[in-house]
């Protein structure tokens, strides 16, 4: 069934990859709106929102792992031409997921007490973060399934649908924001509580919306799709295998950023204020890099399937290459102007300084971090999970060391400390870029 196999031209590789970019931006604004609603709340709940994202972020990071394994064996049967198997992997991939999720619902649950007393001191805050926590943690099955269809969808090289999706999840969102926290058009006012049901409901909606459209689309109806299937351990077995590796991956590099602003912060409070506002230029110039990881993961494990495994550094070519040309144009702009870029956010005086200094090393750190957040998704695509943590393990170590070195050890000016995130993307490049010359994915068995 040639419509399973994936087509590696640049144009095809663009189509496939703007809805998932698409994605990637909608969730930061999702979470901006939250925090813009909030702020005319009271800012006892534009604190405790943060901290309840942060706790929800570590969270789902077995989740997204688990998708990533979903994604990686879907695209290998899709590439093999094996509907069948897609359709027992998805189903399967989803109830494992569905039943990963309940368990991590039903752990917060019971820990929420514990881990927001652990991060917060303030009495109102913990109180606003709990009631927040309470009601979310019932996203997370939600969630869950919303994921897998994305992963369902990439792996079939239809990710049209996604813009819909992601349509949906930003206009509900958005009138149930204004709706619930504010208590507008009769509304009760609910403040943190309703942006905690604002989100929950939106999944809700858009679970539904990709549940229809993918019972009813003739292209999806011969896999067989959301049936109960013979539970196969050795599939599980799978899953779990390419989930771990890239679930402790997650880990380590959130671990690693902690660390890495943790530095900042003995520099004094303008110095990690000023780490904030790279950081988020940082997050927003890597959008259109992580949506193009996506499709090369799955792309990747496609050709793997289909016996065209020599195509992969051209197919990794052309996405650095399309990922260069839609993100040059910005990061030429924060080059030649990085003042202007800054002054957007609002700071001045010694603070302005560092960041228009800082901005400007990001940039170059880009140049490289780019090909290298491609490349380490196209091992991962491979099904080398745990090539995928060793190259995680030496990126974060690199990142954290060199950053203590330049910023606490030799006290050089700020902008030194972000020339780490450079040598971290040099090493991820490098270790990628051999993992996927060696060919170590050729010993590894996908197969159930």
């Amino acid at each position: 069934m040639d419509t399973t196999k994936a087509r590696i031209s640049t144009t095809d590789i663009w189509i496939l990859s703007l809805p998932l970019m698409l994605s990637t931006a909608m969730e930061a604004i999702l979470h901006l709106t939250d925090v813009v609603f909030l702020a005319r709340v009271s800012t006892v709940e534009l604190g405790a929102v943060a901290i309840g994202f942060a706790i929800l972020d570590i969270a789902v990071v077995l989740l997204f792992a688990l998708a990533d394994a979903i994604l990686v064996v879907l695209a290998r049967r899709a590439g093999e031409e094996k509907p069948e198997e897609i359709s027992s992997a998805f189903n399967q991939g989803l109830s494992f997921m569905m039943i990963t999720s309940l368990i991590i619902m039903l752990t917060l649950k019971l820990t929420i007490p514990l881990l927001v007393g652990r991060m917060v001191q303030s009495t109102d805050v913990q109180t606003t973060a709990y009631s927040f926590l309470g009601i979310i943690v019932f996203m997370l099955p939600v969630h869950a399934a919303n994921i897998v269809f994305y992963a369902l969808f990439t792996s079939l090289s239809k990710t049209r649908v996604l813009v819909w999706s992601t349509v949906l999840l930003t206009l509900s969102n958005l009138a149930l924001d204004y709706c619930l926290i504010l208590g507008n058009c009769g509304s009760p006012r609910l403040g943190i509580k309703g942006a905690a049901w604002s989100d929950l409901l939106s999944e809700a909606v858009v679970c539904l919306f990709l549940l229809a459209y993918a019972r009813t689309r003739t292209v999806y109806k011969h896999f067989g799709l959301i049936r109960f299937t013979r539970w196969q351990y050795s599939l599980t077995s799978l899953f779990r295998n390419l989930a771990v590796p890239m679930a402790c991956k997650g880990l380590i590099e959130c671990a690693a950023w902690v660390v890495f602003f943790a530095v900042f912060e003995r520099r004094g409070e303008d110095a990690l204020a000023g780490a904030s506002i790279i950081y988020s230029f940082y997050i927003f110039l890597l959008i259109p890099s992580k949506g193009l990881s996506e499709v090369v993961c799955s792309m990747v494990s496609n050709l793997i399937g289909q016996g065209e495994a020599g195509k992969i550094g051209m197919l990794v070519r052309r996405a650095v290459a399309l990922n260069f040309a839609n993100t040059g144009p910005f990061l030429i702009m924060a080059l030649c102007f990085p003042a202007l870029a800054i002054s957007l956010v609002g700071t001045d005086g010694a603070a302005m300084s560092d960041c228009v200094s800082s901005l400007r090393v990001l940039v170059l750190v880009l140049c490289v971090g780019i090909p290298g957040q491609i490349c380490s998704n196209a091992v991962y695509g491979t099904g080398d999970s745990l090539g995928s943590l060793g190259i995680e393990v030496a990126t974060s170590t690199c990142l954290v060391l060199a950053a203590y070195a330049t910023a606490v050890v030799l006290s050089m000016p700020l902008a030194y400390t972000w020339i780490a995130l450079g040598l971290s993307w040099i090493v991820c490049l490098a270790l990628s870029v051999m993992r996927l010359h060696y060919r170590h994915w050729i010993s590894l068995d996908l197969r159930v």
